[in-house]
């Protein structure tokens, strides 16, 4: 059987140059209902454009770590371990094309806890 010495490599290749990533941080919890309706709404519009969406995530009241994860259209937000003596933080990091950077930190400042924010 003969094998192409170099078959694994990936010679055609290209980067979408539209492709990017956006990396958000905030210090305060979120409101999970108006987080949910933010996040459900902006993947219904742009679910096309944003690829992948993950984070680790604080809410109100909730003293775990909550795993998000979205794919398009889809998502997902599940209890992870607790923060125990760690200040509750939250990191989202989305994947797609033609993402905003400020219109999205902007829409998720918005649902912040008001009791934080």
């Amino acid at each position: 059987m003969a094998v192409e010495p170099d078959f694994l490599e990936d010679h055609e290749h290209q980067h979408d140059p539209s492709l990017e990533s956006v990396a958000l941080a905030f210090q305060s919890s979120f409101d999970k209902e108006r987080l949910d309706a933010y996040l459900k709404k902006l993947l219904q519009e742009r679910g096309d454009d944003i690829f992948r969406l993950k984070g680790i995530i604080a809410l109100e009241g909730n003293p775990r770590r909550n795993v998000l994860q979205a794919v398009h259209r889809l998502m997902e937000i599940r209890p992870a371990d607790p923060w125990g003596a760690e200040t509750p933080s939250s990191r989202l990091v989305f994947i797609g094309r033609d993402l905003d950077k400020t219109a999205l930190e902007q829409g998720l400042r918005s649902v912040l806890s008001e009791k934080q924010a």
